[in-house]
């Protein structure tokens, strides 16, 4: 009797007897591999510009009076830019 039950019990546990087969993936994930990633972060850092050249847009002046808005952590000069972002995208 408790041979029965175990095989009852073994094949209610396990719909898709996983012995044999793998039960469906419910994530729709790809893993791309470490060696491309890589190539990638290699490609991008080469499109960016270089940060002494971010920074030479920007006067001495304003570095100095970059500031904070009540309520915000992020510097004014940043805000500024994001602005100016949204317009150049507006107008197009």
């Amino acid at each position: 009797m408790s041979e029965l039950m175990g095989k009852l019990i073994k094949h209610t546990n396990n719909p898709w007897n996983s012995a044999t087969h793998d039960p469906p993936n419910p994530t729709n994930t790809v893993f791309i591999p470490e060696l491309e990633v890589k190539a990638m972060e290699l490609f991008i850092e080469g499109q960016r510009p270089s940060s002494s050249n971010q920074h030479s847009s920007l006067t001495q002046n304003q570095l100095k009076e970059d500031n904070f808005e009540k309520g915000m952590r992020v510097p004014t000069s940043v805000l500024n830019g994001c602005g100016d972002s949204f317009h150049a995208a507006d107008e197009k």
